[in-house]
Parts: structure tokens; sequence; C-alpha cells
């Protein structure tokens, strides 16, 4: 189950989670402020960018907590 990873305590993993998940809702409220403000090319770029640090944040951090505790996961 665990990869070798340290467990994480189960305070902290809720704490990692809530900012994590607060960090994609403002990532989402960005680019849904941006559209139609930047020009194609410059909002592909932000979409990309914000795709890949969520993506980051999914497989490097929150994977790892909901391994751990996956009733922590919204996802079913």
């Amino acid at each position: 189950m665990n990869s070798g990873a340290s467990i994480i305590q189960k305070a902290t993993a809720i704490r990692i989670n809530d900012v994590s998940m607060e960090i994609v809702r403002l990532l989402s409220k960005l680019l849904l402020e941006t559209e139609g403000q930047l020009s194609e090319a410059e909002y592909k770029m932000l979409k990309r960018a914000v795709g890949m640090t969520i993506g980051e944040l999914q497989v490097n951090i929150l994977d790892l907590i909901y391994e751990q505790y996956p009733e922590l996961s919204d996802i079913d």
C-alpha cells in the first residue's frame, strides 16, 4: 500500500488537502476571470500552466495523502 513514504499524521493530511483544494479553486477561478482578457496564445499558455500545477499537486501530494486516508478524497 505505502511505497516507503512516511505516514503523514491525519490532521496534517487534512490541512494539506484543504489548502490544496483551495489552490485548485483559486487557479480555476483565475482561468475563468482571465478568459477573453488575454490573447488566445497567452490564455492557452496560462491554461497549460494551471493544468500542470494542478496535476503536480494531485500526483505528488494528494495521491499520497489519499493512499493513506482515502476518506479525504471527494472522488468516489
